[in-house]
């Protein structure tokens, strides 16, 4: 028999004929998920600490005049007695002979000292200056002789170069003659003798 399924046909079409027109059933829509907060950026990196600028003017130097083996200069200039209790000064000066550079990579600058311990001589030093980490320091420091004239200072092919005139074998101690140009390389914070070359007179 097709009774029951007849029936049931018409319960079917009771329902929608009852049901509100225009009304659609939506199902609803799953829920979005919270957007995901980006993570936070690194922190930067500290700062390298800064090194102070080079002020020859104001250095300690090595020397040989002094039981200590060092004087430190105030705005360019060394005095104190040459012995205790004595009148007689010692008097450092830095010159203008200065200049800083590179050699292989290594900040450096080369300074040069006139010392006068009392008597007549003049005695000229050439001075390596190093950059450290917590500042510039003397490393080192060779003699260029006594009454000489430095007319030059500079960084060529790695090497530190004065030009002078110095004392030849005949010469007076007041009146040097021989023009040379002396060469430093720098091995270990230390000056080291390279090569030296005779010049024309000026």
């Amino acid at each position: 028999m097709i009774i029951k399924p007849l029936v049931a046909m018409g319960l079917l079409l009771l329902c929608f004929a009852c049901a509100p027109a225009g009304k659609v059933v939506r199902t609803p829509a799953p829920p979005v998920p919270p957007p995901v907060p980006a993570p936070a950026p690194a922190p930067a990196p500290a700062p390298a600490p800064k090194v102070k600028a080079a002020d020859p003017a104001s250095m300690t130097y090595r020397s040989i005049w002094r039981e200590s083996g060092e004087v430190t200069l105030a705005k360019g200039i060394y005095r104190a007695p040459a012995a205790p209790g004595s009148t007689t000064e010692l008097i450092v000066i830095l010159t203008d002979r200065q200049l800083f550079g590179t050699i292989d990579g290594q900040d450096l600058g080369a300074v040069v000292l006139v010392t006068q311990a009392g008597g007549s001589g003049s005695f000229y030093d050439l001075a390596l200056l190093t950059r450290k980490a917590d500042g510039w320091v003397n490393s080192d420091v060779v003699q260029l002789g006594d009454r000489v004239d430095i007319q030059g200072l500079t960084l060529r092919d790695n090497q530190v170069v004065v030009t002078m005139t110095t004392h030849g074998p005949k010469d007076l101690m007041c009146c040097p003659m021989l023009r040379v140009e002396k060469r430093f390389a720098v091995r270990g914070g230390k000056l080291v003798a390279a090569g030296e070359t005779a010049l024309p007179p000026l």
